[in-house]
């Protein structure tokens, strides 16, 4: 038993089958309901209604005896395909609907930034059937199966005709049905037509129209990890607390239960998963957005804004992911000279800042990022003006040094440069009067790239049969804005 489960919360088993979400790069805290470590059974206030995983006899009134809500362990999922209809969503958002054959419209959206990429989303309306208690059921399959979102996405469900407050189960299973568990109901898109549901990974979502009411009592069966159990529980009490909400009572008493559940997850699961993700921009974005995920959930269920620790957490993650992206973005543009790859990164990481709310970089300047980005990833870009004697260039544009290049003096000669990433290199000329001359070259960029810099070259050969020696000077003028 949970050691700051208040009394009246003690009675019955509060668990339901679950599945780990905390795939690839979230984690969906939309699990059902899961077991205490110690195996102690218990459920919350009335059971006017409640939730359970398994089997049971039916009641007269089309439920299971004892007015419960019994998940089986697998749903049955039949899809329509004359309902599918499909969308590409990417980084800017967007919208996918469809309407089933009864006439609920199902409408999932995706707000900006949720997908790093352009994503094909299909959407089918689904029959479901492995929920007694149920008067309807509401579904939509969604593929491809296992796409996870930054946040959550928003399923909109309109029935045909309103459902009564307290009479609506949200679910979600796997693609093939298994796996049902409580969904997460999305408070600030939800109105009196329509409800909404955070949907953090595919596949399946769908609300129960209740025989009963299941008020505030959700009882299933234990689980198999911490973690699914520990979102289990959260997500449970998240829609208690709904209820309470709805009903104006005070939610003090499961406000300091969950509060004690995020101290355990936060222990228990986002520690580990911070000290064992390896020390590369993939397994930082991981720990990022899993525990900026888990944050989300606070911020868009009307959670106490008391537990200030998960932000620490979460903005912590997210300033390390940022330092060790940055750097492989750097390295990315620069070798490719793609500039945008560096601006969009600021860009997006900008964006996720606002969306959690998390500190202000400073000195961050959204419109100096083309500029920033072009100086960092094309600062190999110069004009090169100089050279020595009759050898003269004037601002000629190299777009990258460390790549061979030339320079040719009209009427004199040409030469060719090696390039080298050490910026330094042979180069040779050659060029009226039998002109041949080789030697070595040095850029110095005591400013870093895209900084004014000096080239110096040193060479011997002849000319005209006469042998000689000499150095060039040269003056590199950044050409970044031009390359």
């Amino acid at each position: 038993m949970h050691p700051m489960t208040p009394p009246r919360f003690r009675s019955r088993t509060t668990r339901a089958a679950s599945r780990l979400v905390a795939v690839a790069a979230l984690v969906g805290l939309v699990a059902p309901a899961c077991s205490s470590s110690d195996g102690d059974q218990r459920s919350l206030g009335s059971t006017a209604g409640t939730i359970a995983n398994g089997s049971a006899a039916a009641g007269t009134d089309g439920a299971p005896a004892g007015g419960s809500v019994v998940f089986a362990t697998s749903l049955t999922i039949t899809d329509d395909p004359a309902t599918t209809a499909s969308a590409v969503i990417g980084a800017a958002g967007g919208s996918l609907a469809v309407t089933a054959g009864d006439g609920t419209v199902f409408t999932l959206e995706v707000p900006v930034d949720a997908l790093n990429a352009d994503t094909t989303i299909s959407a089918t309306a689904t029959t479901v059937a492995g929920i007694d208690g149920a008067a309807a059921l509401h579904a939509v399959h969604f593929e491809p199966a296992g796409l996870q979102f930054v946040g959550a996405a928003s399923l909109h469900i309109q029935t045909t005709a309103p459902i009564a407050e307290g009479y609506v189960l949200p679910f979600q299973s796997a693609s093939d049905g298994s796996d049902p568990q409580v969904a997460i109901i999305d408070d600030p898109a939800t109105t009196g037509s329509t409800i909404a549901l955070l949907v953090a990974h595919f596949s399946v979502f769908g609300i129960a129209e209740l025989v009963d009411s299941i008020r505030d009592a959700l009882v299933g069966q234990p689980t198999a990890t911490v973690e699914v159990q520990l979102q289990g529980d959260i997500a449970r009490h998240v829609e208690i607390r709904r209820g309470y909400l709805r009903e104006g009572r005070s939610t003090a008493e499961i406000d300091s239960v969950l509060q004690t559940l995020f101290l355990e997850y936060l222990e228990k699961v986002i520690t580990p998963l911070v000290e064992g993700a390896p020390k590369t921009c993939a397994g930082a974005f991981t720990v990022a957005q899993a525990t900026s995920n888990y944050y989300y959930l606070w911020l868009h269920n009307s959670l106490p804004t008391t537990i200030v620790s998960m932000k620490a957490v979460a903005e912590s993650a997210f300033l390390t992911m940022e330092r060790l992206c940055e750097e492989e973005r750097i390295d990315e543009c620069v070798d490719s000279g793609d500039d945008t790859v560096l601006s969009t990164f600021w860009r997006d990481m900008n964006r996720w800042r606002g969306r959690f709310a998390f500190a202000r970089k400073m000195g961050d300047d959204p419109a100096l990022y083309e500029t920033r980005a072009k100086k960092i990833c094309k600062g190999y870009a110069y004009f090169i003006t100089g050279g020595l004697q009759d050898f003269q260039v004037q601002n000629v544009k190299v777009c990258d040094v460390r790549k061979p290049f030339s320079l040719t003096s009209p009427g004199v000669a040409t030469a060719e440069f090696s390039g080298g990433k050490g910026l330094t290199g042979t180069y040779s000329a050659t060029g009226a009067f039998n002109l041949t001359y080789a030697g070595t070259y040095t850029i110095l960029l005591p400013a870093g790239p895209g900084e004014v810099g000096t080239m110096s070259g040193t060479s011997g050969g002849q000319i005209a049969g006469q042998a000689g020696s000499g150095t060039e000077k040269y003056v590199l003028t950044p050409a970044y804005d031009v390359c």
